[in-house]
C-alpha cells in the first residue's frame, strides 16, 4: 500500500515528552512559546493498550501560535519506565531532538550559560557556525557581500532536548514561525532528529513509502574538527554520516517554500561502538520519546503499515483506539527502532 493512500497531513505533528510533574514543563515550553491548549488522561489498562505502558496517564498537548507541526505533548505517567535520552549524545541510536528557529540566538545562549552556571542539570553545545551548508551554491564573500551563516546552539535536560538555530543572509519564511513575545524568542519544532548507525539508506524507506513524507535532500558528512555538522555528533576519524531529509508533502524544493515537520534522519557509517538507546527513547520514559503523524485514513495507514515487509517490517502495532484526546490513534515502533503514533487528522 502506498503512501498515496495513508495521506499524510503535514510532517512531524509532535513530539511526545515524558515528565515528572506538568507545571515545571509548562513553564519551560511556554518560554519557548508555547501554550497549554488541553488535557487528557487514561487509565493504566487503556494506556497499555495504546501505548504499551502499564500506567495511568495524564497528558497536556502544548500548541504554539497557529502551527501544526512540531507540537509538545506531555506525558505524565504515573510510573514512569525509566529516565529516557538525558544527556546521551545526539550521535546515539535512540536519539532525539527538536530544533527551533530563532531572530537572537545570544538570548537563548543567556539563559542555557546562566543555568548551567546556577548549577542546573543542563548540557551545552555552542553556538557553532555553520557557513558552509546556508551557501551552498553560493560564493561568500566576507567583507564584501553579506555573509550566509546557520548559528546553532543545543541543550539538553532531564527531559528536553533541543537545539535552537539562527540563519544569516538566507530567507526560510514558512520555516517556523517566531513567537515574538515568548521569552526566547523562538519557533516551533522545524525538524526533529533520529539516529541509526549502518550502511543501508532503505532503513528509512518506510517514512517515504508508508507514511508519506516527501523525500529531500541527502547531505554526506566526514569527520571534520571545526565543522558544525562534524562537532555535533562527535565524529571520530574514520566516521561519516548521511543527513536525509524526510519533508512535509507540501513542502516546496526552494528554501522559502519549504515547511516545518521535517523529519532529518542520520545514518552514521563505519561508527564506533555506542550504547542503543532506543529503549530508552520509548512512551514511558522520560523526556523525548515519541513522534506523533497526522493521516487523513487512519485504517488505510495501518493496513500499510501492517503490510511492510523491509527490515523485518514494522512492529508493535496496536488496534486503532482512542487516545486521551478521544482521537481515533495506533501505535507502532517503525522497521528502525523508533517508536510513533499515528492520529486520525
Amino acid at each position: 500500500m502506498t503512501s498515496v493512500k495513508s495521506g499524510l497531513v503535514g510532517g512531524i505533528h509532535e513530539i511526545g515528552v515524558g515528565v515528572t510533574d506538568l507545571e515545571a514543563p509548562c513553564a519551560f515550553w511556554r518560554s519557548w512559546g508555547y501554550t497549554v491548549a488541553s488535557r487528557g488522561s487514561l487509565a493504566a489498562e487503556q494506556a497499555q493498550q495504546l501505548y504499551g505502558v502499564a500506567s495511568n496517564l495524564t497528558s497536556v498537548r502544548l500548541v504554539h501560535q497557529s502551527a501544526i507541526h512540531g507540537l509538545i505533548r506531555l506525558f505524565h505517567w504515573q510510573t514512569p519506565l525509566g529516565p529516557g535520552l538525558g544527556h546521551a549524545p545526539l550521535r546515539s541510536t535512540g536519539s532525539r531532538w527538536s530544533v527551533h528557529r530563532t531572530d537572537d540566538i545570544i538570548t537563548v545562549f543567556n539563559h542555557g550559560e546562566t543555568a548551567r552556571q546556577l548549577g542546573h542539570d543542563i548540557k551545552l553545545n555552542g553556538p557553532l557556525i555553520n557557513v558552509r551548508s546556508p551557501a551552498r551554491g553560493f560564493e561568500q564573500k566576507p567583507f564584501v557581500e553579506p555573509v550566509r551563516a546557520s548559528h546553532n546552539f543545543q541543550m539538553t535536560f532531564p527531559t528536553a532536548r533541543v537545539v535552537a538555530m539562527q540563519r544569516f543572509g538566507v530567507t526560510m519564511t514558512r520555516y517556523g514561525t517566531v513567537a515574538k513575545d515568548s521569552l526566547l524568542q523562538t519557533s516551533e519544532g522545524c525538524h526533529m532528529g533520529l539516529v541509526v548507525t549502518g550502511d543501508d539508506f532503505s532503513i528509512f524507506d518506510f517514512y517515504t513509502e508508508v507514511l508519506g513524507f516527501k523525500p529531500g535532500k541527502k547531505v554526506h558528512i566526514d569527520c571534520e574538527p571545526g565543522y558544525t555538522p562534524s562537532d555535533f555528533f562527535e565524529l571520530s576519524a574514520g566516521e561519516h554520516f548521511t543527513e536525509c531529509d524526510l519533508e512535509d508533502p507540501a513542502s516546496g524544493d526552494t528554501l522559502d517554500t519549504q515547511l516545518p515537520g521535517r523529519l532529518r534522519a542520520f545514518l552514521i557509517q563505519n561508527a564506533r561502538p555506542q550504547p542503543d538507546m532506543r529503549p530508552q527513547s520509548r512512551p514511558g520514559q522520560l523526556g523525548y520519546s515519541l513522534y506523533t503523524v497526522r493521516m487523513r485514513d487512519l485504517q488505510a495507514t495501518r493496513a500499510a503499515v501492517m503490510a511492510y515487509p523491509k527490515h523485518g517490517g514494522a512492529t508493535a502495532i496496536t488496534e486503532i483506539l482512542p487516545d486521551e484526546f478521544g482521537t481515533a490513534a495506533f501505535s507502532f515502533t517503525a522497521p528502525d527502532g523508533y517508536a510513533w503514533t499515528a492520529l486520525q487528522a
